[in-house]
């Protein structure tokens, strides 16, 4: 099936999680669509139903991750690698 792989860097060093799909597209970030995603002009890129990608891919950086847990902030990270495979 379609899955999903996210490295994350956060200060504690890099993660990498895989999620079961992406749930919600959308935000401007440019390398999504060699990765077979569709953004629509604004929003952002929910991998999972804990996990939103936020921003822009700038030099090289697909993003800014926000980690969610329930209603609170768990973590911020920056996203350096998103995969997907079907």
């Amino acid at each position: 099936g379609t899955g999903v792989c996210a490295t994350l860097r956060t200060a504690a060093g890099a993660i990498t999680e895989p999620f079961d799909a992406v749930l919600f597209c959308g935000g401007r970030t440019s390398r999504l669509p060699e990765l077979g995603f569709t953004t629509p002009p604004h929003g952002n890129l929910r991998l999972s139903p804990r996990t939103w990608v936020i921003g822009d891919a700038r030099l090289g950086s697909l993003g800014q991750a926000c980690i969610a847990m329930g209603d609170g902030l768990l973590a911020a990270a920056e996203v350096v690698e998103l995969i997907r495979w079907d």
